[in-house]
């Protein structure tokens, strides 16, 4: 899965150049999309691995993303998002064969603030890079079926994050965009037993994330 996700990255980055660059204008211009700019996401992203045993871990998002450019190629807004994500783990087989599992179903809200400045090389394809906070509200049952047991259980957290991304312009108000990987930090607390878990650094893992972008306002323009 990770080698398909960094191929379609790949491919994706391959695409936005070469339909770019048939597009360069001659005299060199700086691209910028405009103050006063008004910006709406749908985002979508997940990934799945079979890590052993045949089972498997996922999880899909989809998300929207409001925002305004309160200058030239930096925008600030307002998210929402929600995931699910599934787990299920081999525990051990019972004396008469049998395997004994674990599973984790997990339904997340997340609200939250970003922040995105935008690098546009030619009319059509620029990058961005997004700072993103959220606030987490997970909700998790846990079945396991030996001993047979069914759990509930909530959790809050943060979760802060900066990702690249790649942005092209089908139109002049209407972009795809696309990236996978990020820098954050994030926190979470079990609300029943109070325990406490943090995690902080680079994040390669298979998940691509796609979004499809409207900008109302005058879109990209030129600029000597």
């Amino acid at each position: 899965m990770k080698k398909l996700t960094i191929l379609t990255a790949m491919v994706l980055l391959g695409l936005s150049i070469s339909l770019s660059a048939q597009e360069v204008p001659a005299a060199k211009k700086k691209y910028v999309i405009s103050k006063g700019t008004k910006l709406m996401i749908a985002n979508i992203y997940g990934n799945y691995s079979k890590p052993n045993f045949g089972y498997g871990n996922g999880n899909i998002s989809i998300g929207e993303q409001s925002g305004y450019f309160v200058k030239d190629n930096l925008s600030v807004g307002i998210t929402m998002s929600y995931e699910f994500a599934y787990h299920k783990s081999k525990m051990g087989t019972t004396p008469a064969g049998n395997v004994i599992y674990m599973k984790n179903y997990r339904h997340g809200i997340m609200p939250g603030v970003f922040l995105r400045y935008y690098k546009m090389f030619t009319p059509k394809f620029g990058l961005l890079g997004q700072f993103q906070a959220l606030y987490v509200m997970g909700f998790v049952n846990t079945q396991s079926n030996n001993p047979v047991y069914i759990g509930k259980d909530r959790t809050m957290g943060v979760d802060i994050n900066i990702t690249p991304r790649l942005v092209y312009f089908i139109t002049q108000k209407l972009a795809i965009e696309g990236g996978f990987g990020s820098i954050g930090y994030n926190y979470q607390r079990d609300i029943n037993s109070g325990l406490t878990s943090h995690s902080a650094g680079f994040s390669a893992n298979p998940t691509l994330s796609l979004g499809l972008s409207l900008y109302f306002g005058k879109g990209v323009l030129a600029k000597d």
